[in-house]
């Protein structure tokens, strides 16, 4: 797991900084729209300057009329926290006489607000989704913040994305979404990658994110996930605590819980907070998680009677490559000369027993079958095959075509090898197994066929069956799930994305290491909370 993550990271690093290289250093690249300075004094144009070994904010004025490119800034608090003339304000950057800088939104006014969906890409098969943010999302006129807003779309409102604005050729502005709600159409800022800021929540057949907590550690406590702590520096340090320490051996339900983040709402004593559902601890676990899940044993796992009791291991063995549901999930981190190791703890139902298997070397991962923003694959070539284990020589479980769009749920490494297997479910088919990632391509903004619920048919004799689960799709719709609204291939501005930002990625390399500091802060401030990038913006 270790590894995965470390993985994981480095790919979040890169592609985080990939993006704004094309646009804003704040955030994802964000279309940029052109305005025109409104202001009758100008708009005031901030930029930073060297003076010393410091980077100093300085200031000019961009003359009333003046036609500026701007693309809004979207982490303008964590990015200006320290700057009094900008903190708590919209921000949008721009480029102005060769100087990289910044205007308040308030100054400028876009040249054409007039915005048509039609120019967007269309999403060939539209989710229902829920608003999970406590402040609600705003709409805009257009994809961007400096589109005028529309209104607001509360708490537990659901709506559909229907188009996804794709920028231009360099800016890749895939994080507005076009929606309704209540009759008015608009545009709501939510990142399109892992990084979803909780502010929205799919609603389909895998979204049953219900269960319940057990406390077995101490010191536990509620906490406020949108109300950040920070220390003596300025800097984040946690979020703030609700209440009193809850007694081990308690145990609080919940009914939804924000995917990535894993923080539950739950209730104790009256009130109300969230509980880190997925912890790491020192030594000994924080909660046992009960809700359903999938895992996917990469290794042979030993079998243990009880739970976070390695002297409980018995004679069983579950096989490599077994996929089974894993009823619940505990975790923590041990010090072990000088190196942390990270436990896992899962319940599992197996050969009809309940059952714990521990991971403590990457030997489990959790299938995900519910992960809202899941990756989409299409191969390379006219062929590719699919394996049934990911080791080398092994058994051609089935072969995919282009026409076959492809789900990846599991992602196996090899470690200096760099070599990286995904096991990918079909779209639309039953066919399942193990590609090489480099047979193939990413697929931009593709959603999955909606899973319809069984329905009701009526009997002759007046009674009611229940129909078989359908799922809408298949080859020729995944096949279809290319962009309608726009004649060139998604698959060939895939390729394209796909190696423009390979070659951002190794101008990136060398600036990581100035800026990991920076990167991993950014990072913790943006695990589980939504801050103010929650869709309300400041």
């Amino acid at each position: 797991m270790k590894k995965l993550l470390s993985i994981l990271l480095a790919a979040i690093l890169c592609f985080g900084l990939a993006a704004p290289a094309f646009a804003d250093a704040g955030g994802p690249g964000i279309r940029s729209v052109e305005c025109t300075v409104t202001n009758p004094n100008g708009a005031k144009f901030y930029y930073y300057d060297s003076d010393g070994d410091e980077s100093v904010l300085k200031s000019s004025t961009i003359p009333y009329g003046a036609v500026l490119m701007v693309t809004a800034e979207y982490d303008s608090p964590w990015l200006f926290r320290d700057e009094p003339v900008l903190k708590g304000k919209k921000v949008g950057s721009v480029n102005y006489q060769e100087e990289f800088g910044y205007v308040l939104l308030s100054d400028i006014t876009v040249a054409d607000a007039s915005f048509s969906p039609d120019s967007t890409r269309k999403i060939a098969h539209p989710h229902t989704y829920t608003v999970t943010t406590e402040k609600g999302m705003k709409m805009y006129a257009g994809p961007s913040q400096v589109f005028e807003e529309k209104g607001v779309i509360p708490k537990g409102a659901e709506i559909t994305l229907t188009y996804q604005d794709v920028g231009d050729e360099e800016n890749y502005a895939d994080s507005f979404y076009y929606t309704e709600y209540n009759g008015t159409g608009g545009w709501i800022f939510n990142y399109s990658d892992e990084e979803s800021y909780f502010l929205l929540r799919k609603l389909d057949k895998y979204s049953s994110y219900t269960g319940k907590v057990k406390v077995v550690g101490d010191d536990v406590h509620l906490i406020d996930i949108f109300n950040e702590k920070m220390d003596e520096d300025g800097g984040y340090d946690g979020y703030a605590v609700v209440g009193g320490a809850i007694p081990a051996g308690t145990e609080l339900t919940f009914d939804s819980y924000y995917d990535r983040g894993g923080y539950a709402p739950v209730e104790y004593k009256g009130l109300k907070g969230y509980l880190d559902i997925e912890p790491f601890s020192d030594d000994e676990p924080d909660v046992i998680t009960y809700f359903n899940e999938e895992i996917m044993t990469l290794d042979d796992c030993s079998v243990y009677s009880a739970f976070d009791d390695l002297s409980s291991k018995t004679d069983g063995v579950v096989p490599a490559y077994t996929i089974l549901p894993a009823k619940a999930i505990s975790r923590y981190s041990v010090d072990e000369n000088d190196e942390w190791t990270n436990y896992e703890w899962y319940l599992v139902e197996y050969n009809g027993k309940d059952v714990w298997l521990c991971d403590d070397d990457d030997d489990i991962n959790r299938v995900g079958r519910n992960d809202d923003y899941q990756s989409y694959y299409k191969i390379k070539g006219s062929e590719a095959q699919l394996f049934k284990t990911p080791d080398k020589g092994a058994d051609v479980a089935c072969t995919v075509t282009k026409a076959d769009v492809l789900k990846a749920l599991v992602y196996k490494y090899y470690g200096d090898d760099e070599i990286s297997m995904q096991y990918v479910e079909v779209v639309g088919s039953d066919k399942a197994g193990w590609i090489n990632e480099n047979d193939t391509d990413y697929l931009r903004s593709y959603s999955e066929p909606v899973a319809e619920e069984p329905a009701e048919t009526t009997q002759a004799d007046g009674g009611v069956t229940e129909a078989v689960d359908v799922k809408s799709g298949g080859k020729e719709e995944a096949a279809g799930a290319l962009d309608a609204a726009n004649p060139a291939s998604a698959i060939e501005k895939a390729a394209d994305s796909s190696k423009k930002m390979i070659i951002v990625c190794v101008a990136a390399a060398a600036v990581i290491a100035l800026t990991a500091g920076v990167s991993i802060s950014l990072i913790k401030k943006k695990k589980g909370a939504n801050g103010n990038t929650d869709g309300t913006d400041e």
